[in-house]
């Protein structure tokens, strides 16, 4: 996929703007975090604690299933380098709270 696609997909879905509360509470509700957090501080910080593939989260609407989370960040760097679903950072960091989900791969 191309930058501005995901760019693209991850607003449309997500909303851009990281300062909205429903933006971050849909995002946790999206990843089983239900019922979301109170407050944006509390939704980055349960985000945080999570491992999830971009690409499988932006598949997942479209495919009638959650995204899968993974047990650590290293089940994620080695299950994204095995199918090579590598999520530009500039799609992911222009994606608002989409961006606390990014993770160093290599």
């Amino acid at each position: 996929m191309k930058v501005e696609c995901l760019t693209e997909q991850f607003a449309t879905r997500f909303d851009d703007d990281a300062s909205k509360l429903e933006n971050w509470q849909k995002l946790c509700r999206e990843l089983s975090i239900d019922p979301a957090p109170p407050s944006i501080t509390q939704c980055k910080k349960a985000l945080s604690r999570l491992s999830v593939n971009l690409i499988d989260l932006i598949d997942s609407k479209r495919c009638g299933r959650s995204a899968r989370v993974f047990p650590s960040k290293e089940a994620l760097r080695q299950y994204t380098k095995k199918k090579k679903k590598f999520c530009p950072k500039l799609a992911a960091k222009d994606g608002g709270s989409v961006s606390k989900l990014l993770i160093e791969i290599f």
